[in-house]
């Protein structure tokens, strides 16, 4: 008889940006109800032991994050998976990497895609003199303009 393989397409990219609900919408085939756990690690290790995971969090004062996060699908196409609201971390990729009935790290052996963080990635140009008209140059990794203008900067006493 046929075989059928159940899981994700793999090989796809992804964008959130950091201080934004970040919602990844999986696609492959899937049974309903079908256990499922995604790992965001910080390397191309996925199935390796070793693999650590992203340096992505939620601050103390807000937003949630989960990694990794687990569920069951609830349809048997697509289905979206909510990380959460990331608020701090650095802006680089990440890799999505799969696993059911996962144990440990290695268990998450199926690389399913990459995740871009978007956000602030350095400051290019952050002294500025007492007296003197002080411009700040941000670094941005990922953000299209629309996006971008929807973020703003704070600038607080250190402390």
């Amino acid at each position: 008889g046929p075989l059928t393989l159940y899981g994700p397409k793999i090989s796809r990219s992804f964008i959130c940006v950091l201080t934004l609900d970040c919602e990844v919408d999986l696609q492959g085939l899937f049974y309903l109800g079908m256990p499922w756990e995604v790992f965001l690690g910080d390397q191309d290790q996925c199935g390796n032991g070793a693999l650590a995971a992203a340096s992505v969090a939620n601050s103390a004062s807000g937003g949630t994050w989960t990694n990794p996060i687990s569920g069951s699908s609830t349809s048997t196409f697509q289905f979206d998976i909510n990380f959460g609201t990331p608020t701090f971390g650095d802006a680089k990729d990440y890799y999505l990497c799969w696993g059911t009935s996962t144990s440990s790290v290695a268990d998450y052996a199926v690389r399913i895609g990459v995740l871009t963080m978007a956000g602030p990635t350095g400051c290019a140009s952050c002294v500025c003199y007492k007296g003197d008209d002080c411009v700040i140059a941000l670094e941005v990794s990922g953000m299209h303009e629309t996006v971008s203008q929807r973020n703003r900067i704070q600038i607080l006493e250190p402390g």
